[in-house]
Formats: structure tokens, C-alpha cells, sequence
């Protein structure tokens, strides 16, 4: 359930876990047969992971750790191993650049997203890697149960087999360990479930080795089944989004609002001086960047509190800029305008703000509100302006 979410979302974390997941896969033979197709892969796909998303970082480091622990098994790649990663360097240096950059704004943002992760941010990890965000309790620490059962199996199945044992175990928990420590240092945190994507293949690998070491068929049947079934209804909560409620079991998962059918309404009345206002970023980047690319739209502020506020999250103007997110004065909105599509919508999706009936307050104040649609996580008002 927890891959399914994120393969429905034009974002970098499915490329991300698959180059990472590869990465992984190619790395290690590299490292056991030493052929030179390999080790061009392993530097291949170890920069376009990083090109894909910076957080490729600890599963280069994670690689690293893998190597120095099973040193003795390799010491003959030692060399070779070394060229590779210094290849990997070199050609990261770009994004790396861009990277330090990033993390510079964060760390002097006044505003942080994030909470800091903890051990139990472990569990929840895992507990999610079997679960997804399903919002039902008893399923999803009954998946967590049997997952973590078969898992420990696993682990002591395979506890004489060093090598493999240590990879499933480097490249799994170790990052999520490395992780914690990284943002236990920093006054920010960036630790979410989906950068954690990738790291789900060791475990699933661990849980399928506890499982094929059981004795009896019918055991290894039944562990199969049982888990398949419970998995069902997880997934059914994914796809009607019926996501876990508190903050910490989802950190990040936000609700998919239904912006292509809002969106589709305002387009098929769509007429000239007509323009488009923004609540907030949530619904003004579906409707900007894919649904109404040519329709002039804004992210409405009332205040230059508005502007400020997103700032103290992410104090870089020219960004907020360049992409369109920075919120723009109302009344310049509408200045040479007829109509305006008011777009309603929130992070927490359902959850009623202040903001929404002033900003519908002030835009009806001056004119006359024509018709209200009701779409899923998301409201359009047409209001014909005076």
C-alpha cells in the first residue's frame, strides 16, 4: 500500500526508490564478481539517484558502511571500489552544490515542518512499509505483527550467511538509524516515510526469507495468505484515501484533493477576463502546471502577512517566485478582471480556517457570487465581479 501511494504522484519518490533500489543491486555485484559492466553501473546509477533526489546520499553512504563491515570478504575490490565512488563524487558535485544550498535555506527558515524522528519513528517506518497510512488500527498492527514476526525470523535464518545478513541489514535499518542521528543534530528535521521508499525491499527480502525457512508448507501457506488478505483492505484505504489522522503515522502524506474535475468545471465555463484565485499553493500547482496552464491564476494574499508566512518557511523569494507560489494582492488579482474562479483548499483537508471565509468575504464584497461547486478536498466559487 505504502509504493502504491506513491506511484500515483507525479513527484521524484518512485524514480527515486527504483534508481536507489538498483543502485543497490548492481553495487553488490560489482562488489562479488568485480566485471567492469558492473561497476559502470554502479557509478551510473549511483549519479542519477542523487540527480533524482539528494536524500540517494545515505544509500551511497549505506553502501559504503556495507563495504567497510564485510572489508575482509573485499579487500581485493578495495581499489575498484574506491575509483567508484570517487567517480560518483566528481560527477555529483552540481547537485551537491544545489543541495548544500537547500539545506542552508532550511536551516535559517524560522519555521520548521518536520518533528524531530525518534526510535519509534522506526516502527512507524516499518509499520507503514506493510500498512501504508490506513487509518484502521487493528489491521495495521496486525500487518505490523506478522511482518516484524516473519522479519526477525529472517534475520535469525540468515544469521550464519554474514555477507548477505549485513547487506539486508545495511542497506534497511541502518539508513534510518543514520538518518535520525543527521537530524538529531539539526535544528530542522527531514525525515518522512517516503524517502524511507527504497529501504522497504531489504526488509520485504528479510520477511520472505523468515517465511521460506518455515518447516511446514501450510505454515508458509497460511503466513502468505494471511498477510495477502490483510493487505487488501489496506490498500482499499490507499486508494479512498482514508489516511491515519496523526501527524507523526503519515508526516508528509497529504490527502489528494480532486483538483482535475475542479478544475475541468472552471474550464468548460471558462470565459475572456475570467481569472483564477488561489487560497493557497495546495490546488494552485495542479491547476497551473497541468489542468489550466494558460488560464492567469495567483495565489490570492490579503496581507503581506501571507507573503511573510510562507517565507518563515522556506525564506528564498526568488524561488517562491520563479515557480508561481508566492501569494499575490488580491486586489491586483481582479484589478482588470470580470469574474474570479475562487479556489478552496487546505493541507488538512475538511479542516475550516478563518483565512477561507475572509478571503470569500472580501472577494463577494465585491461582487456577486454566481455558483459554488463541491469537489473532493476542494471548493470553486464563481463570483462575477461589480
Amino acid at each position: 500500500p505504502l509504493q502504491v501511494y506513491y506511484a500515483q504522484e507525479y513527484r521524484p519518490h518512485t524514480i527515486y526508490a527504483f534508481l536507489v533500489c538498483a543502485g543497490m543491486y548492481v553495487s553488490l555485484r560489482a562488489l562479488d564478481e568485480g566485471t567492469r559492466k558492473y561497476w559502470i553501473a554502479t557509478v551510473v546509477i549511483g549519479v542519477l539517484a542523487f540527480y533524482a533526489y539528494y536524500f540517494s546520499a545515505v544509500y551511497l553512504v549505506c553502501m559504503n558502511v556495507f563495504a567497510l563491515v564485510n572489508f575482509n570478504r573485499y579487500r581485493h575490490r578495495v581499489k575498484a571500489w574506491t575509483l567508484s565512488q570517487v567517480a560518483i563524487l566528481l560527477l555529483i558535485i552540481p547537485p551537491a552544490l544545489m543541495a548544500r544550498t537547500v539545506w542552508n535555506t532550511h536551516t535559517s527558515a524560522a519555521e520548521h515542518w518536520f518533528p524531530h524522528p525518534t526510535l519509534k519513528t522506526i516502527v512507524l517506518t516499518v509499520k507503514n512499509m506493510y500498512a501504508g497510512y490506513s487509518a484502521d488500527v487493528p489491521l495495521y498492527w496486525t500487518l505490523f505483527a506478522v511482518g516484524v514476526s516473519m522479519l526477525l525470523v529472517g534475520v535469525y535464518a540468515a544469521r550464519k550467511q554474514y555477507r548477505a545478513l549485513s547487506f539486508l541489514l545495511c542497506l534497511s535499518f541502518v539508513p534510518m538509524l543514520l538518518q535520525i542521528v543527521v537530524w538529531a543534530t539539526q535544528d530542522f528535521a527531514f525525515y518522512t516515510y517516503r524517502i524511507q521508499l527504497a529501504y522497504a525491499a531489504p526488509i520485504y527480502i528479510l520477511m520472505g526469507l523468515g517465511v521460506s525457512t518455515l518447516r511446514l508448507r501450510w505454515m508458509q501457506v497460511g503466513v502468505v495468505g494471511l498477510f495477502s488478505i490483510l493487505t487488501f483492505p489496506a490498500l482499499q484505504d490507499t486508494y479512498r484515501q482514508n489516511i491515519h489522522p496523526v501527524w507523526n503515522h503519515v508526516i508528509g502524506a497529504r490527502y489528494k484533493v480532486d483538483s482535475r474535475a475542479a478544475a475541468q468545471w472552471v474550464k468548460t465555463d471558462w470565459q475572456d477576463g475570467d481569472v483564477v484565485a488561489h487560497l493557497c499553493t495546495f490546488s494552485f500547482s495542479p491547476f497551473k502546471n497541468h489542468y489550466l496552464p494558460d488560464a492567469p491564476q495567483w495565489v490570492m494574499s490579503l496581507s503581506e502577512a501571507d507573503r511573510t508566512e510562507l517565507l518563515r518557511s522556506y525564506p528564498d523569494p526568488d524561488m517562491w517566485e520563479t515557480i508561481g507560489f508566492m501569494p499575490r494582492p488580491a486586489e491586483v488579482i481582479i484589478r482588470d478582471a470580470t469574474r474570479v474562479w475562487y479556489v478552496e483548499s487546505w493541507w488538512e483537508v475538511g479542516q475550516e480556517i478563518p483565512r477561507m471565509r475572509e478571503f470569500r468575504g472580501w472577494l463577494t464584497a465585491r461582487g456577486e457570487l454566481v455558483e459554488t461547486r463541491e469537489f473532493d478536498g476542494v471548493k470553486v466559487f464563481l463570483i462575477e465581479l461589480r
